[in-house]
């Protein structure tokens, strides 16, 4: 009875977190009213009828049209065997990354830009829609996407505001929760210890950042630390010999791989860390033909996984493949940026990054001179966040480690108790843990808003001088793949006229539009160099300076009326 009562009690406090965490998130959400540069991209991808890119069908859905699919079944199957080995053997070199994209410059219609970001009633549940939009211009997993079309499908009321995203967010965030409290558990029994971890992270500047920028990494972090705690749990099971438990839970690998995978292929990567350190442990601490049986069963297990994934989502092969191939960036510069990202997201700025920093050094001084021996399962997580973190970046040039950012706080939470434990005074240090807790919510909580803050201060600027134009047509001057976050801002225009530089010299393209023959015309700059001085240039060569007045100028962005007699 008392064991039930305690159950019930830790049950309570950590619902009392989760409802505080979504409450917070919530509360940031109401600030951050805009959507920004990829978070449109997502309304594109889960609710466009035919454009995932809304300006295009993106270029692996247009390759693929043109060169792939066929009316016979066989040379189609035949073209994606011939697609896949000139990938695999020419990587950037392929032929499919010198295929053109697809035209995006041209006039948009007002009812057009409105189906970009809502479903309308016959619109709902068109899920093979949304996997063929996510094919786009680097082939993204399809999951997020159809679960955003799955939310504004149910609620299309709300299908295109920020909000359809957010409560998909919303459960994956709670999901991560309760899987961190679960994984927690692993490594310490101490039930204040599992829901400090949980609200440490749930408030710090990574998770809340995360839970309100609509796109698809609080899910992708939800799948892998579910496939973080099923290998703890396989361990233990195989450990053990229950051999019902060990069937179970590598079913379980084979369900969750796949749709991890599908929610984000750097899962993949995720994934490949995993079973190094899964066969590392199974060499350490099992023998004989144990160790043969569950190697083997382990291994099938992993090819079979993969295999599903590639089946469920063989795009996102490509996409792996074009973020493996690398972006241009050196290591040197990858591993500097990745650095950066990662501590303004876990600490929120150096001064507490070093502190941990020092305190990690002395309990690693300690363990070295045996003085007091740190647990094996906090060594072994360090070691399993160090090898994902190097591999991620050093291989992809990207900072896609998000899944470590709760696990950094399960490691940050073991590593105080580890010093608190060895000194002399262990109930004074944590009263001083319990200040810094505070003091570092308190932090990453206004750090937060600030920056939500002075981001909606921006957005307003931009909007207010579109208002102040007053017209119904609108041309936007942008670079590839960028402005992304002005489009919900182009619905309160009858006809926009879209340039996107690097199709054609952009002096051209404004010819086309005739904008010499326009009167009353909203011209809305991404605030490139490029851009800018182009358009100046080509404004002084036709002596329009007197008929255009500049009402905003932002860091991103430049509101210029036209208004030629």
């Amino acid at each position: 009875m008392k064991t039930d009562e305690k159950q019930i009690r830790h049950g309570v406090a950590l619902l009392a977190v989760i409802i505080l965490i979504l409450a917070i998130t919530g509360g940031y959400m109401v600030i951050d009213r805009y959507l920004v540069g990829d978070e449109v991209v997502t309304y594109g991808m889960a609710n466009s009828t035919d454009k995932g890119w809304m300006l295009s069908t993106g270029r692996i859905r247009a390759y693929f049209e043109d060169e792939i699919l066929t009316d016979s079944v066989a040379q189609t199957i035949q073209n994606i065997a011939a697609f896949g080995m000139d990938l695999a053997k020419n990587r950037r070199g392929a032929a499919y990354f010198s295929y053109p994209r697809p035209e995006e410059c041209g006039w948009y219609g007002k009812e057009q830009i409105s189906d970009w970001f809502s479903i309308r009633e016959d619109e709902r549940l068109h899920l093979g829609d949304v996997y063929l939009n996510a094919m786009g211009d680097d082939a993204n997993s399809y999951l997020y996407y159809e679960l955003v079309h799955l939310s504004g499908s149910l609620f299309p009321a709300i299908s295109a505001t920020k909000w359809s995203a957010f409560l998909v967010n919303a459960v994956a965030l709670v999901a991560v929760l309760l899987l961190l409290y679960g994984i927690a558990g692993y490594f310490t029994a101490d039930t204040k210890r599992q829901l400090l971890v949980c609200l440490l992270f749930g408030c710090s500047v990574g998770c809340l950042d995360l839970s309100t920028y609509l796109r698809a990494y609080m899910l992708a972090m939800a799948f892998q630390l579910a496939l973080l705690l099923v290998h703890l749990k396989l361990y233990q099971a195989m450990r053990d010999g229950m051999e019902k438990a060990v069937r179970r839970d590598i079913a379980g690998l084979l369900v969750l791989y796949p749709l991890g995978y599908i929610a984000h292929y750097t899962t993949g990567v995720w994934a490949v860390v995993l079973g190094i350190a899964t066969l590392v442990w199974l060499k350490k601490n099992l023998t004989g033909q144990e160790r043969k049986k569950n190697t083997r069963r382990y291994l099938i297990c992993g090819i079979l996984a993969v295999g599903i994934g590639i089946l469920l989502d063989p795009m996102s092969v490509l996409g792996l493949f074009s973020k493996l191939s690398g972006t241009g960036t050196s290591p040197a510069q990858a591993i500097k940026e990745s650095a950066a990202g990662f501590v303004a997201s876990v600490f929120g700025n150096v001064l507490w990054m070093a502190g941990f920093c020092i305190l990690f050094v002395i309990n690693l001084v300690r363990s070295v001179r045996k003085a007091e021996k740190k647990d094996n399962r906090l060594v072994w997580l360090e070691w399993l966040l160090a090898g994902y973190c190097a591999l991620i970046v050093l291989t992809t040039r990207f900072p896609y480690f998000k899944v470590a950012y709760p696990l950094m706080f399960l490691v940050i939470v073991m590593e105080l108790n580890f010093f608190a434990e060895t000194t002399q005074r262990p109930h004074r240090i944590k009263m001083v843990y319990s200040i810094l807790a505070v003091v570092f919510t308190c932090s990453s909580l206004v750090y937060t808003y600030y920056n939500k803050n002075t981001e909606v201060r921006v957005s307003d600027q931009v909007e207010a001088a579109l208002e102040a134009t007053d017209t119904d047509r609108l041309i936007l001057i942008r670079e590839h793949a960028e402005g992304y976050e002005c489009f919900p801002l182009l619905g309160r225009y009858e006809s926009v006229y879209v340039l996107t530089n690097g199709e054609e010299k952009l002096d051209a393209l404004l010819a086309d539009t005739l904008i010499g023959e326009q009167k009353d015309i909203t011209i809305l700059i991404t605030n490139t160099k490029a851009d800018a001085r182009t358009f100046q240039r080509w404004v002084s060569g036709h002596g329009f300076e007197d008929d255009m007045d500049i009402l905003c100028k932002t860091g991103k962005y430049e509101v210029i009326k036209w208004h030629r007699e």
